[in-house]
């Protein structure tokens, strides 16, 4: 455990770390600036204000409820896979680990919140390979479930997806192309050692022509004994049919909490009329299709999206749904990610 967690802090190059800093806060400044942009620009900021005399709490405390009960998921599908390898590993970690994630998927391009998942339960007493291949099945799970989802979305209200957008096959074949790819070398990467080595290979080789890498030869050191241990706990997983099924399901609850956000807050604004279904459909979407913005917290796609599906549904109150439903569904994740993280570290749980 020491040796692995003083690795990692020696790999940290400082300029980095401090260039990735200020690329995540000038991403954040520039969401949160559009957002205001668009608010004060157009009729966005007295639609605000009228709405804020008549908004009605009830519903934004469900909303805030679906979005702690998202959390609280995360926490326990985590919990179930790693004590299917350590018996005596506790909710209270997983939880933990599963706000880091969280937090740094909400922090950094891509969503890479994975990587210090892995450091968080090394740091916890789980090994690397262990603790990689909980998080590895953990978000195959979410990514096949989130796929599985919108495509059931998609056929069941294609007619509204058609109508909101002219090219809605080619932007579906795109997500699907993507997301299978990502499925597909989780999961050889995952059972398939040989052909891993030979990607790995493969990779070695591009860096080493197109001089990205100073050092190859123990790179690929590093990475394939990284693999070794990855294999050894992806092994120990097993194929445990009953416990993958209930990750799925409760995977699936976990989605649903986050797209019933924009359902709740047009609720809130004492709205009426938008199908509940189609709601729940269009963000599921939106969520799936934005998650591949490489910006931090899919800046620019996300908001771009929930305009494009939800703009006919809130009318001029669509800019302050953003800004609320951005709140609830993405800025929060960071105040409760960084809340976790800090009670965790005073009280030595990490």
């Amino acid at each position: 455990m020491q040796s692995s967690s003083s690795n990692f802090s020696k790999t940290d190059d400082p300029k980095k770390e401090k260039q990735k800093k200020w690329f995540t806060t000038i991403t954040l400044i520039l969401s949160i600036g559009v957002i205001l942009y668009f608010l004060f620009t157009t009729d966005g900021l007295d639609t605000l204000m009228q709405i804020s005399k008549n908004i009605r709490l009830r519903w934004l405390e469900i909303a805030l409820l679906a979005i702690l009960a998202r959390y609280a998921i995360e926490g326990y599908v985590l919990y179930l896979l790693s004590r299917h390898l350590d018996p005596s590993w506790t909710f209270r970690k997983s939880f933990t680990v599963g706000m880091v994630g969280f937090l740094y998927s909400a922090l950094t391009p891509f969503s890479a919140g994975e990587p210090m998942e892995i450091y968080t339960m090394d740091r916890m007493g789980m090994s690397a390979g262990a603790s990689s291949a909980v998080i590895a099945l953990k978000s195959l799970i979410y990514q096949i479930v989130m796929m599985v989802y919108s495509l059931f979305f998609i056929a069941t209200e294609f007619s509204y997806f058609r109508a909101v957008l002219d090219n809605i096959a080619l932007v579906i074949i795109l997500t699907l192309v993507i997301n299978m790819t990502i499925i597909s070398v989780t999961l050889i990467v995952m059972f398939n050692t040989r052909l891993t080595q030979k990607l790995l290979r493969f990779l070695m080789m591009v860096l080493l022509r197109m001089k990205w890498c100073r050092h190859p030869k123990r790179l690929y050191r590093k990475i394939r004994n990284q693999l070794y241990a990855f294999h050894d706990g992806a092994a120990l997983m097993g194929r445990s049919t009953a416990l993958y099924v209930k990750s799925g399901l409760l995977t699936l609850v976990q989605i649903t909490c986050a797209s019933i956000i924009p359902y709740l807050i047009h609720r809130s604004f004492n709205l009426h009329g938008a199908p509940f279904y189609t709601m729940m459909a269009a963000d599921t979407f939106v969520t799936m299709a934005a998650a591949f913005v490489p910006l931090p917290g899919s800046s620019g796609g996300a908001e771009g999206g929930f305009y494009l599906f939800f703009h006919d549904m809130f009318g001029s109150a669509i800019w302050p749904a953003i800004l609320l439903w951005r709140i609830l569904a993405y800025y929060s994740s960071i105040v409760f990610g960084y809340l976790t993280t800090w009670v965790a570290a005073k009280k030595n749980w990490m």
